[in-house]
């Protein structure tokens, strides 16, 4: 069972990478000599879909079954796979790619979402990080062996394992994984992932499109503003529907946010580095079996680091390790940014590339970053689910995995203003920039980890600290967590007295034996916490 979840998460994370490694192979037949900010659709027509039904997606596996949700998502993966194979048109090829992004949407949540309904508490933690793991090594086969594979036969046939894993999936899904418990309750707002979906294109065309239309003409201004009202709208929309698009209720929760922002960095991070790194190689000379043996190392750390990161975090903290996965970062893109120029190549990546060997400086980096990303990716998605409780882990997760994608679409869209119009000069100034972006995003990250981090060690110290001779320094609860209490336990009374009332079939008489003269539920309001004057450390 863990190894066929795992494998739902890396065929989803191998088709990114196939995406990324076809677009420079791209034929001026299909793509009728489009510019590279407009082939980048190939992956971020698969990013939109996937990062406005992931929550949608999340709670149908909750209310569908996640082995149910999960078969389908690989039906509709493997389908949409076989067509972007196929496909005579640019047209076609975009619409496969939205429809493959929706089958991973389908399946990535529910993969994780049956593991963790599944498996005993104790083993959660390593779950989460073996599954994000697996997007690791989903990286490494298709670095590893795309490149061989799209010269060996062509741009399309990078598209063939998601059809043939997506079609495995499908029947071991369908026949071999155990059925969870479903949960009751009222469908996804399907309109409002529509809505979210049509939000983040406006934006991103926006992004992408507004250094050819001018940043202040009127269709850049209306593409943004429509988007930012979309979103206002779905957010709005979102507060008061009983199953929404944008999972508000979780957001609540301190350690989801966190995990969510982290998240949403991490996209703005490492999708568009991926997307835009075989252009850059392929403009230093590499073909494509060297793109991808050159970007393999990375998917490498990726999947060791994340492996590693949950049994880490459980022991130290997970902020810790994203501070450290910040920190790797930060390192790795200072050395990528270094002039590889001055720097001599290994002899064996001279024996492998010939006279364009990188120098170790770009290797070095790679695996450092890799590292970074690994941690960080773990990290976030383990504070983000378990930050829910066990009937809404497919919700989480696919909040979570919203923002990344979210963040991700946005990205590639950045970063294809940079590489047009770069902040920072000298040779491939445009690369440098997306670089540089990369390093400021991953110092937020660590500032922030190294600010909770902080705050949670000053906590700690308050609660173990002596108490002084003001008693309300002893009350260490706060207030919101005993008027919850509170209000539970007058729910509770309620619905005691509603059974009595359907057992005894007459009128409840009072049951209170220390207040005959209460209904529980007045007893309950009698009982209940007294207001406590707990100081300012409340």
């Amino acid at each position: 069972m863990l190894a066929v979840c795992a494998g739902a998460n890396a065929v989803a994370m191998a088709d990114v990478i196939a995406a990324t490694l076809a677009i420079p192979l791209l034929g001026a037949d299909l793509t009728h000599g489009q510019p590279p900010s407009a082939v980048q659709w190939v992956s971020t027509a698969y990013l939109l879909v996937f990062s406005a039904m992931l929550t949608v997606a999340g709670r149908l596996a909750d209310l569908l079954g996640h082995r149910a949700l999960m078969a389908l998502g690989a039906a509709v993966f493997c389908l949409a796979a076989c067509a972007a194979v196929v496909t005579p048109s640019w047209e076609i090829l975009l619409g496969a790619r939205a429809a493959q992004g929706l089958g991973a949407a389908a399946m990535v949540p529910a993969s994780l979402g049956l593991l963790l309904t599944v498996l005993p508490g104790a083993r959660r933690g390593t779950a989460i990080a073996t599954w994000s793991a697996a997007a690791g090594l989903g990286g490494v086969v298709m670095h590893a062996g795309g490149g061989w594979l799209a010269q060996a036969a062509g741009w399309r046939a990078l598209f063939a394992p998601s059809m043939v894993v997506g079609l495995a999936l499908l029947l071991t899904a369908a026949l071999a994984l155990p059925a969870t418990r479903r949960h009751r309750g009222p469908r996804p707002d399907l309109l409002g992932a529509l809505l979210l979906a049509g939000a983040i294109a406006c934006l991103v065309l926006a992004i992408s499109k507004g250094h050819s239309w001018g940043w202040s003409s009127p269709l850049t201004i209306a593409c943004a503003l429509g988007g930012v009202m979309v979103l206002v709208v779905v957010v709005i929309r979102s507060r008061s529907h009983p199953v929404p698009a944008v999972d508000v209720v979780l957001w609540q929760r301190p350690a989801f946010a966190w995990g969510w922002t982290v998240s949403l960095l991490y996209g703005l991070m490492t999708l568009p580095l991926l997307a835009w790194a075989p252009l850059a190689l392929q403009e230093w000379g590499y073909d494509g079996l060297q793109i991808g043996l050159l970007l393999a190392p990375l998917s490498v750390a990726v999947m060791v680091a994340g492996r590693l990161a949950g049994p880490l975090g459980q022991r130290f903290g997970f902020n810790v390790i994203l501070y450290l996965g910040a920190m790797f970062t930060i390192g790795g893109g200072v050395l990528l940014l270094a002039d590889g120029q001055r720097f001599s190549s290994w002899p064996t990546l001279a024996v492998l590339f010939g006279d364009a060997s990188p120098s170790w400086p770009s290797m070095v980096g790679l695996v450092i970053c890799g590292i970074g990303w690994g941690q960080l990716s773990t990290a976030a998605s383990t504070v983000a689910t378990l930050a829910s409780d066990q009937a809404s882990y497919a919700s989480a997760v696919g909040t979570s995995l919203t923002a990344r994608q979210a963040g991700g679409a946005l990205g590639v869209a950045g970063a294809a203003v940079m590489v047009n119009r770069p902040f920072l000069p000298g040779p491939m100034a445009g690369y440098a920039s997306v670089l540089t972006a990369v390093v400021a995003l991953a110092v937020l990250v660590a500032a922030i980890a190294l600010l909770r981090i902080w705050l949670s060690r000053e906590g700690t110290m308050r609660a173990t600290r002596p108490a002084s001779g003001d008693p309300t320094e002893m009350v260490m609860i706060p207030r919101e967590q005993l008027l919850a209490l509170r209000a539970a336990l007058v729910e509770v009374a309620a619905a005691a007295q509603a059974q009595l009332h359907q057992i005894s079939g007459m009128r409840a008489q009072p049951v209170c034996r220390c207040h005959p003269h209460l209904d529980p539920v007045a007893a309950a309001e009698a009982h209940a916490l007294p207001e406590v004057r707990l100081g300012r450390r409340r």
